[in-house]
């Protein structure tokens, strides 16, 4: 009967650990952007005076490029779902949108011809590997001031 650890089991034990942290180190990122979104929002609720939609949301693009937010971290469908409410003369304000982040851990799928609209059922190989090793990430952030 042997006793201890094998170098079987450390090599086993040692790729579960590096798997876990690449795997960290590639979701991490994603949750710190949603906080920075998350936290300029809050700052422009917190300091907005008044001055309708347009002088909220150039406040908010201000913080976000402030924040490294603005070069293409944030996917396009934030911006396509933000929704900012305020009424000119009034300090009432709502800012809130949603998006989706998904983190390939085994990397992007390859030899698509329509990466943006793909079937399950058209990839083979390692493309379906791929597609199973992902991770989806919805976000909802919002803020708004407390009168409304």
């Amino acid at each position: 009967m042997q006793k201890g650890f094998s170098l079987i089991k450390v090599m086993f034990i040692t790729a579960i650990v590096a798997a876990v942290m690449i795997a960290v180190s590639s979701i991490l990122p994603v949750y710190n952007q949603a906080w920075k979104i998350q936290e300029s929002m809050e700052t422009v609720v917190h300091f907005y005076q008044s001055g309708g939609e347009e002088s909220a949301k150039r406040h908010l693009f201000k913080l976000f490029d402030m924040e490294v937010l603005n070069n293409g971290t944030v996917p396009k469908e934030f911006y396509d779902n933000l929704t900012v409410v305020a009424e000119k003369g009034y300090s009432d304000i709502q800012i809130s949108s949603e998006y989706t982040v998904i983190v390939w851990l085994l990397g992007e799928l390859e030899n698509i011809e329509h990466p943006e609209s793909y079937e399950e059922s058209e990839l083979k190989g390692i493309n379906m590997l791929r597609y199973k090793a992902r991770l989806s990430f919805h976000f909802s952030p919002s803020a708004e001031s407390g009168n409304l």
